[in-house]
C-alpha cells in the first residue's frame, strides 16, 4: 500500500483546518480523517488497514495523528485546545494562507456537494420600508447578511476517485470534456483556463438511495454547470435525454 508522506499530510491537514475550521480555524479530530483520505484518493482498504502493532486503530488515523503532532511541535496548533479539537495558532494561520493555494482541490472537495439540510433556522430580517405606498424607494434597498448560524446536515458520502476517473477516460478518448446535453466546451470559451473542466452528474442521485450503492463510469455523465443545475432543479429530476430534448425544441440543437 502507498500512503502520502507525513510532510504532505501535514500540508494538507493545515489547509483542511484553514478551509473548514471557520473563523476560529478549528475542527474536531474526527472530521479530518475522511476528507484527507478522499483528497489523497486512498482505497477503502488503505483507510481501514490496521497498524501492525495495534489492531484496533487504522494506520491511516495514526498517520493523521502524527501529522497533527508535527504541526503542534512546529507551533502551528494551539497546545491548550480542548481534547480532540485541533485549532490553528496565529503562525499556523499564516502558514496555511501561504501554502493553501497548493490544495485548492481540497477546498473544492469540501464544498462540491450541497448537503441535505435537516434543521434550518428561520430568521426574520428587517426589510426596508417604502417611502410611501405609491412610490417605494427602490434606489436604497439593503439587507443584513453575514450572520453566523449553526446548521445540522446529513450528507451522502461521495468518492471523488470515480469522478476523476470518468474525466480522465473521456479526455483520453476525445481530448476534451464536452457537455453531453448542450455540447458546451469550456475550452472553446475560456481557452487553457477551461481545459479539463466540466462537472460530473450522477444519473442515479445518491440522495435517493437508502443504503450504500455501487457507482460505475456508465452511471456518470459529463455536463456543464448550467445543465447540471437545470437537471437538479426539475421535479422530479429529469434525465440527460429529457433535458437534451427540451434544448432541441427550444433552440434547434442537434
Amino acid at each position: 500500500m502507498s500512503y502520502p508522506t507525513q510532510s504532505k499530510i501535514e500540508e494538507a491537514l493545515i489547509s483542511l483546518i484553514y478551509f473548514r475550521g471557520g473563523s476560529d480555524c478549528r475542527i474536531k479530530s474526527s472530521d479530518a480523517y475522511q476528507p484527507l483520505a478522499d483528497y489523497f484518493q486512498l482505497t477503502e482498504q488503505e483507510r481501514i488497514q490496521p497498524r501492525e502493532s495495534e489492531n484496533h486503530r487504522p494506520a491511516w488515523n495514526n498517520m493523521v495523528q502524527f501529522a497533527r503532532r508535527g504541526l503542534k511541535d512546529s507551533g502551528y496548533l494551539f497546545s491548550n485546545s480542548p481534547r480532540s479539537i485541533w485549532q490553528l495558532s496565529s503562525s499556523g494561520i499564516v502558514a496555511a494562507q501561504t501554502g493553501s493555494h497548493k490544495h485548492r482541490e481540497l477546498q473544492t472537495n469540501l464544498s462540491a456537494d450541497k448537503p441535505e439540510k435537516v434543521v434550518i433556522e428561520s430568521i426574520l430580517i428587517n426589510h426596508p420600508q417604502p417611502i410611501s405606498k405609491l412610490e417605494p424607494d427602490i434606489s436604497n434597498i439593503s439587507i443584513t447578511e453575514g450572520r453566523k448560524k449553526l446548521f445540522i446536515h446529513i450528507r451522502r458520502e461521495r468518492n471523488p476517485k470515480i469522478v476523476k476517473e470518468k474525466k480522465e477516460r473521456v479526455l483520453n478518448a476525445t481530448g476534451k470534456l464536452i457537455c453531453e446535453v448542450c455540447n458546451f466546451d469550456f475550452v472553446s470559451l475560456y481557452g487553457h483556463l477551461g481545459h479539463g473542466f466540466c462537472e460530473v452528474h450522477h444519473k442515479n442521485p445518491l440522495a435517493k438511495v437508502d443504503k450504500e450503492t455501487q457507482t460505475s463510469l456508465e452511471d456518470l455523465a459529463i455536463v456543464c454547470s448550467n445543465c447540471h443545475r437545470m437537471i437538479h432543479r426539475s421535479q422530479p429530476m429529469m434525465d440527460i435525454n429529457q433535458l437534451k430534448s427540451i434544448l432541441k425544441n427550444l433552440d434547434g440543437i442537434e
